[in-house]
């Protein structure tokens, strides 16, 4: 049987409204994935909501978020394709692949630290003004600030990037989660301290490399610059050697430590998560959601004075 209006409005004016709030969130970056795959969100079967949800796992999503994702598609689905997801439908191979995710993530290897703005304020102390060391303070700080993928850092060309009086404007023509090859624009505003700036770091690069056009971050061997890209391995090299020479263990981070830095950092000074995510490019909320949490943990936190009650008077 299918739903009658009036029992839809019921069953919708019970649901919160913070909770039609992530619901439309969760359909929308579930559509943004069907998108790219040429699927039209409200007619899948359960093999793609199934495919979706091991998606989010990958994608490092806690169990118990890809579950309230799976709540919020069902229920649109319903609406959708009744037909297709009639009430009362509990999906075998969906059941399986939750459970499957619950169990993995008990064995799921712990991630990367996060290299934030104060770890990096430290690093860039630490640099010198040799080839290298130049080179290596421009990527750093173009990577945590613009809050880039390894693969978005190191495809940068000179042509994508655009010097204004305020800072420095760099288009990504491509992203892993820019399925339609649309770009977006990334925007770095000019620091105070010139040390930590990456606009200035990035034109002193250029500038001791003698890079006009073509690759901006390039191997450096001996003093002397390679003329191709660096490599994903290369960039985790750079952010290990850098964490080191402050006295952090290198194995804690990675290449993405840059990335997760950049969300981590932002959240913690109370940027808004259209502005993180404006930076970053995610088109899922629950995916930021997953850095911010952690870093924000003790802010605004219950047991805030919870033992210091005032004595009763007796």
């Amino acid at each position: 049987m299918v739903e009658s209006p009036r029992v839809k409005q019921l069953r919708e004016a019970d649901r919160a409204s913070n909770t039609t709030t992530a619901y439309a969130s969760n359909w929308r970056s579930f559509e943004a994935w069907c998108s790219g795959r040429d699927v039209v969100a409200g007619r899948v079967d359960e093999t793609v909501v199934a495919e979706y949800l091991a998606h989010l796992y990958e994608s490092g999503s806690a169990p118990s978020s890809i579950a309230r994702v799976y709540s919020a598609l069902l229920a649109k689905l319903r609406e959708t394709a009744p037909e297709v997801w009639p009430q009362g439908l509990r999906p075998y191979n969906i059941a399986q692949t939750l459970r499957g995710i619950r169990s993995k993530s008990e064995r799921r290897v712990v991630q990367k630290r996060a290299l934030t703005a104060e770890d990096m304020s430290k690093i860039v102390a630490k640099l010198g003004h040799d080839m290298k060391d130049t080179r290596d303070r421009a990527l750093l700080l173009v990577g945590l600030m613009g809050g880039l993928r390894r693969s978005e850092l190191i495809a940068l060309d000179v042509e994508v990037l655009e010097t204004t009086d305020e800072g420095l404007k760099i288009f990504i023509p491509k992203s892993k989660t820019d399925q339609q090859r649309r770009g977006r624009t990334v925007g770095l505003l000019v620091q105070q301290n010139e040390d930590e700036c990456p606009v200035r770091a990035v034109k002193e690069w250029l500038r001791m490399a003698a890079i006009e056009r073509g690759a901006i971050f390039r191997p450096v061997y001996h003093g002397v610059t390679v003329d191709r890209r660096l490599n994903d391995r290369m960039v985790a090299r750079i952010v290990k050697d850098a964490v080191a020479s402050i006295g952090l263990n290198p194995n804690d981070f990675s290449g993405h430590s840059l990335r997760a830095g950049f969300v981590t950092t932002a959240a913690k000074q109370k940027k808004s998560l259209r502005s993180i995510m404006s930076q970053t490019g995610h088109k899922s909320e629950t995916q930021v959601m997953g850095y911010i949490r952690p870093a924000t943990v003790f802010e605004d936190n219950a047991t805030e004075d919870f033992m210091s009650s005032k004595k009763v008077p007796t």
